[in-house]
């Protein structure tokens, strides 16, 4: 038993490997081909595996845990709808009060961008996220009222 889930892990991890391998194979090659079409050299096919390496090796420069956190909070909302919304007659979590939550849920990605944008200390991502809280609530206030006609 225990060890068909260990084969079932590496096979999965093996599975991925070999995608992503293949992948980047054939966007190298794709982009040799584009560079080719325009009458050019363009670069040799393995210069994405190059790319991948040198932004894997940087050092990264955060803003602060509230900017990291942000991501996290838009990021984990938004996963978080997946397992309310049904996928035909399968849900994780059924129920007719799903409406609500998911509601709330895609609210808190959007909290969570605020987050961010705060954290940045850009003025112009303030501007940005201030019209999008007030495009959430102007859509959001009446959206609610339709809901709570609907199933009331």
């Amino acid at each position: 038993m225990f060890m068909n889930i260990v084969i079932t892990i590496l096979s999965g991890i093996a599975l991925l490997v070999v995608a992503f391998i293949f992948t980047v194979t054939l966007e190298g090659i794709a982009r040799k081909i584009e560079a080719r079409i325009q009458r050019r050299y363009g670069p040799p096919f393995w210069q994405n595996f190059i790319d991948i390496f040198k932004s894997l090796t940087k050092y990264s420069i955060s803003h602060g845990f509230i900017f990291d956190f942000g991501i996290l909070m838009a990021l984990g909302g938004t996963i978080a709808t997946v397992f309310f919304i049904p996928a035909g007659s399968l849900a994780v979590f059924p129920g007719i009060d799903n409406v609500f939550v998911v509601i709330y849920l895609l609210a808190i990605g959007l909290l969570g961008m605020a987050m961010s944008a705060v954290g940045s200390g850009n003025p112009n991502a303030s501007i940005g996220i201030g019209r999008a809280l007030a495009q959430m609530l102007g859509y959001e206030l009446p959206f609610m009222i339709v809901i709570l006609g609907v199933f009331f």
